[in-house]
């Protein structure tokens, strides 16, 4: 759509993008097993669902060389394997005749994808973001981060390794040569420079198991309701954690492309001081060094990112119809609710919730603040 002449809407071909008249939609192979099972007059139920799909035919953008005069063409020639299993559980403990009325509900879903193949042949595709790059590749989760792997931090100078033919430090791409209290990336190559050719496959952004509860409760006059969300072994990349330490570098504020900028604590961190030091972190004080410590591309800031979180809880309490009746009313009920109240989780990153499809935080996420409403339901 290239916008409107004479308030009549106008197509326009998409420059830069090479047409491809043979594209196809994509074909889908899906095979489901499933059963319900209900036991205790309905008391307590069971459904299970085992599924494999596969996604052939999928459209894939590609990169084209500037001389073909466009910069990319969508085809088909990707393929994706997704398979898992959901399962659901009901259960009403208590038997009708009870006063007390409790359904309690919780689902599961253990998921795994893979990709089966690329457009062309290929087996890898490694591409940029603005965080860094990122790799596809078959037999692989879709989408993966491509890190440094970070071994620690050094201790002393004599703990930088030096290239025997050369008689250099070990050095980044940059020519920022390595020291005490700098980062110890993993030279995959063996070339004593850490470049591109060190970045590996690491974690998964994925989650591979979700899930959550639902609960009703009642007694006489009175109602309780809650919901939540489980979330397990998903890898983020603590972005957030990253830039903060990094903006440690510019004490004035005087960091490129950049506005005001949030500065950590650094007292809650173990950082390396001085020789002989064994830290976590790099040296967050080395103003004028080349050695980017604290890239957001590396296996230092990946964390665990699951998460319990209570989303919902509601008290009710329904009038009495008597009562009602003399304000010509037919119900009256007034309740209080609470969201986002609760969040147990192991990720020390802002929001375990707000990543991007990558896992990765960003310095402006934020918790989601707890909220509560008080209501008055009337019908007449």
């Amino acid at each position: 759509m290239g916008g409107n002449y004479n308030n009549v809407p106008r197509i326009t071909p998409k420059l830069g993008q090479m047409p491809n008249p043979y594209l196809k939609p994509e074909r889908v192979e899906q095979l489901n097993f499933g059963f319900d099972l209900s036991v205790l007059k309905g008391r307590a139920t069971l459904t299970v669902d085992v599924y494999q799909k596969v996604i052939s035919d999928m459209l894939f953008s590609r990169s084209l060389n500037s001389a073909t005069g466009f910069s990319s063409t969508t085809t088909n020639g990707a393929s994706m394997l997704n398979k898992g299993f959901e399962v659901a559980l009901g259960f009403r403990p208590l038997p009708q005749t009870s006063k007390f009325y409790w359904n309690f509900s919780v689902n599961a879903a253990v998921n795994k994808d893979a990709l089966l193949t690329l457009p062309g042949g290929v087996t890898q595709i490694i591409s940029s973001s603005d965080y860094g790059p990122i790799v596809t590749k078959v037999g692989r989760n879709t989408l993966s981060n491509f890190l440094y792997v970070s071994q620690g931090v050094y201790s002393n100078d004599n703990d930088v390794p030096v290239d025997p033919v050369t008689g250099l430090r070990y050095r980044n791409a940059a020519g920022g040569y390595y020291q005490a209290g700098d980062m110890n990336y993993s030279d995959i190559d063996g070339n004593y420079i850490t470049n591109s050719r060190d970045l590996q496959i690491a974690g998964n952004p994925v989650p591979r198991v979700t899930g959550g509860f639902y609960s009703t409760m009642t007694y006489k006059a009175w109602s309780l309701t809650m919901s939540g969300t489980v979330l397990m072994k998903r890898d983020l990349l603590n972005n957030a954690l990253s830039e903060r330490l990094g903006n440690l570098y510019y004490p004035y504020g005087n960091k490129p492309n950049a506005g005001a900028l949030t500065l950590p604590d650094i007292s809650e961190y173990n950082y390396w001081k001085q020789p002989g030091d064994k830290a976590k972190y790099p040296n967050p004080l080395q103003y004028y060094g080349n050695t980017d410590n604290y890239n957001g591309s590396q296996t230092l800031f990946q964390e665990d990112g699951s998460y319990f979180k209570l989303n919902a809880l509601t008290l009710g309490y329904t009038f009495k119809k008597d009562w009602i009746r003399r304000a010509r009313m037919n119900n009256a009920r007034i309740y209080l609710t609470g969201a986002n109240l609760l969040m147990l989780s192991s990720y020390s990153g802002p929001n375990p919730e707000n990543v991007t499809e990558l896992g990765r935080d960003r310095l402006d996420s934020y918790p989601v603040a707890p909220s509560y409403t008080f209501g008055l339901n009337l019908e007449f």
